[in-house]
């Protein structure tokens, strides 16, 4: 019987298989363990923008999908009509989402993300592998990617794009790394296709960086395969090959990525004058985030257990830390190899670190004029997934050092080496000391040299929290010593190499402990049962729009409405169409109470709480009758709001977008009698409209068609109280006909007297184009892989006749 092989370079075992099956095995058990409160329970996962949005977006979808076969088009629930495929409504066609369609929309949300957090491991660990690193490095890569607080903390925001994107990263540098070994025409054909999943995620800006960071390693393969092959003509196929991957990436995409890309940058808000430098730097990373890079607790946080966020955002809902022992261990492996990979990724960790300070550093500018389309994004610090992933790897290339050359060094190299694994230990120890013995003069220093421009408010909150840094400074440095202790007794023979797996263990420990505080659950029946405010609106006949003036989202949350078929004039998106975000004053709402805004916009009803600062008395003062009080909510009637579709004889008309608004808003003007235009319609105005007889009857109202019966004795003007798009074709008597902008936001049909069928069809060309690009690149995709397949088996046959 052979003997088994000396253990070595850190693979554990001879069946790789087995070891394979088990890591990820115990790593499941531990992901479970992490989301225990909500996996043994009944409630969902907390995500402020999850219950803000992503369940009335992804409840509306399936619920569609389930009762007509086919995706929404348009979000009529919101600002008065939104696009639904265009106005990204959340991870429409990304094809690992699709467990909403099979278990309760509440639980499916939580499971999605547990999932790919064990998804992010399995592509973080098969990347370290292609990288050549051992089991035991591999493992380390796997655990420290897939737990660290930058890809857990990112459930307390509800933030699944981000998630979506980080997981599935590792995958695209893992192929260039295969293209340049072998089969290079099936890598990049996956490649594309990795590529064109994570933009349907769809998170464009994180999507953005991932092209960034696959260009960057390309071109660094590209360079070294020149220095190898030393022609120019070898480069010819992988920079096709590529070109090709990144064109089959944003194909596949298409079918939501090119419909929504021309919404952001024609329609949508986001489509504005560029908002600056302030606006640009909003949300980045300041020197506290950085320092909480080595001890996570530093800058504190903001959530449900309290605020101890004391930094320069806003609020601090999530963490970019990647975890201090895979930080230590990437120092080993860039001080000890000096390898030009090794290189690579530290300088794409520093590239990202130095990004994602932003303002903080001079490079801001640099990258504000320079780099395409960056000065309209903002939260630069969500490119720290690239830290992550580059730190990560390079702790597998640091346990694999120590485990296979570090007992072979000594002298220089053995101090060089003491000192990179004792320098983060000492660091965390002197931030523990000093924090300890002398907190408020620690305190002055850092604000004296780094935070000068700190509020009280903020000041305050940092006294209060300094006993907190001191304890996260010893526990950093405990997490620290102890695996640097274990690595120093391995490489002096006193320990085996299975001990290193306590460095693992550690890493893991750390990660878990912190992570903890980004997970909680939260009731979905509280938050989303239906209640007397929304039965009271469901049992009202006719089409009509609410608006929500309640103003405290505990008695009233976001999308409360909406989730329950109710329609609003404004609610919570952030991408409604540009013409009507200017009409209701951007996003400070500044017309919303307006009362021409609500007659026209078919809002029949008003809601106030005690939060509003009115009083039923002053609504019904202010023309507004009361209706009913359902808990802490008053409902008010405007008796004079329009209904939603409306034949007008009168018509002002003002090329200037801003003047139209005013003038429509203003009292001079009679939205039950009159209409905004931008040019003169194809109809004669009528001098007397007093004895005009008009009728509109609904036939039909759904989501993509829209079918009304119009009797005029005079030629008018038919305006539909739903948002324009170029989208809705306009129809009379079955002859297409222009639709015009009615009121700078709506939806107008010029009508000749008589009796006319008018209907409104949605058909879209940018989606129609989106669905023949997404096929074309699936099918090219299947006959690259397919081909590659055939050459490789031909040259199999070629080999075994010779």
């Amino acid at each position: 019987m052979a003997k088994k092989k000396e253990l070595t370079s850190g693979n554990i075992t001879s069946r790789k298989w087995l070891f394979n099956i088990i890591l990820f095995a115990c790593l499941f058990v531990v992901i479970i363990a992490l989301f225990h409160e909500f996996v043994f329970s009944d409630e969902m996962l907390y995500g402020s923008d999850t219950i803000q949005a992503g369940v009335f977006f992804r409840s509306f979808y399936v619920d569609y999908v389930n009762e007509f076969g086919k995706v929404p088009v348009w979000n009529p629930y919101q600002f008065c009509g939104i696009p639904y495929i265009d106005g990204f409504h959340g991870d429409t066609y990304y094809p690992f989402s699709t467990l909403k369609f099979f278990i309760n929309i509440y639980r499916a949300l939580g499971w999605n993300l547990i999932l790919h957090v064990f998804l992010a491991g399995i592509t973080m660990f098969a990347c370290a592998r292609v990288f050549k690193r051992s089991q035991m490095g591999a493992a380390l890569a796997a655990v420290s990617y897939m737990f660290a607080a930058y890809f857990v903390s990112q459930v307390a925001p509800g933030h699944d794009g981000k998630m979506f994107v980080t997981a599935l990263f590792p995958l695209t540098i893992m192929l260039i790394e295969l293209a340049f070994e072998k089969r290079m025409l099936m890598n990049f054909a996956l490649l594309g296709l990795t590529i064109g999943i994570i933009i349907l995620t769809p998170h464009p800006q994180m999507a953005y960086y991932v092209l960034w960071a696959c260009a960057g390693y390309f071109v660094f393969k590209l360079i070294f395969y020149f220095l190898e092959k030393r022609s120019f003509t070898v480069l010819v196929k992988p920079v096709s090959l590529f070109v090709v991957a990144v064109v089959i990436g944003l194909a596949i995409s298409a079918i939501h990525f090119y419909p929504g890309y021309t919404y952001v940058k024609k329609y949508s808000p986001r489509s504005d004058a560029k908002r600056g430098m302030d606006w640009a730097k909003s949300w980045s990373l300041h020197p506290e985030e950085a320092v909480s890079l080595i001890m996570p607790e530093f800058c504190g946080s903001s959530g449900e257990g309290g605020n101890t966020y004391w930094g320069r955002n806003y609020f601090k809902d999530n963490s970019e830390y990647a975890g201090v022992v895979p930080l230590m261990l990437a120092i080993v492996a860039v001080v000890m190899l000096r390898r030009r990979k090794t290189w690579f990724f530290m300088g794409m960790a520093l590239f990202a670190l130095i990004y994602a300070l932003a303002g903080d550093t001079f490079f801001f500018y640099i990258f504000y004029y320079i780099i395409p389309n960056v000065k309209s994004t903002r939260a630069w610090s969500m490119i720290m997934f690239m830290f992550s992933f580059s730190v990560a790897l390079l702790a597998a290339f640091g346990l694999d050092f120590i485990i296979e050359q570090s007992r072979k060094i000594k002298g220089q190299e053995r101090r060089l080496l003491a000192l990179s694994l004792y320098a983060l230990p000492g660091i965390a120890l002197l931030g523990a000391l000093f924090f300890s013995l002398a907190p408020e003069s620690a305190a002055g220093l850092y604000k004296s040299v780094f935070y000068s421009s700190i509020t009280s408010q903020k000041a305050m909150v940092l006294q209060n929290y300094l006993g907190d840094i001191s304890t996260g400074f010893w526990i950093t440095f405990l997490f620290l010593i102890i695996p640097a202790l274990i690595v120093w007794f391995y490489i002096r023979r006193q320990l085996p190499v299975l001990a290193l797996g306590l460095v693992i263990v550690f890493a893991l420990v750390d990660s878990f402990r912190f992570d903890e505080r980004f997970i909680t659950t939260i009731s979905q029946d509280r938050l989303f049962s239906s209640t007397p405010v929304d039965q009271y609106f469901k049992s009202q006949s006719g089409k009509f729009r609410v608006v929500n003036l309640t103003r405290d989202s505990r008695i009233l949350p976001y999308n409360h409405l909406p989730m329950f078929g109710v329609e609003e004039m404004t609610s919570y998106h952030g991408n409604q169409p540009r013409w009507y975000d200017n009409l209701l004053g951007g996003t400070a709402l500044r017309n919303m109470t307006n009362r021409n805004l609500m007659d026209m916009t078919n809002t029949r009803y008003v809601l106030i709480s005690p939060a509003t600062g009115i009083s039923p008395e002053q609504m019904e003062g202010a023309g507004f009758p009361f209706l009913t009080q359902l808990g802490r909510v008053s409902i008010h009637e405007n008796q004079q709001a329009n209904d939603r579709a409306i034949i007008v004889h009168d018509w002002v008309v003002e090329p200037d977008t801003t003047k139209l608004q005013e003038l429509i808003l203003s009292a001079e003007f009679n939205p039950a009698k009159q209409v905004g235009l931008f040019a003169e319609p194809p109809i004669e105005k009528l001098s007397d409209t007093a004895a005009v007889s008009d009728s509109v009857i609904i036939n039909e109202y759904l989501n993509d068609y829209i079918s009304l019966t119009t009797i005029t004795d005079q030629p008018g003007i038919l305006v539909l109280a739903d948002n324009w798009y170029p989208a809705w074709k306009g129809f009379v008597d079955g002859n297409e006909v222009p639709v015009l902008m009615a009121n700078a936001a709506f939806r107008g049909v010029p009508l000749s007297a008589g009796e006319h069928k008018v209907e409104f069809k949605y058909i879209s060309e940018t989606q129609r184009t989106g669905r023949i690009l997404t096929w074309s690149a699936l099918i090219l995709v299947a006959g690259m892989v397919g081909a590659d397949i055939v050459i490789r088996r031909k040259k199999k046959l070629q080999a075994d006749g010779k």
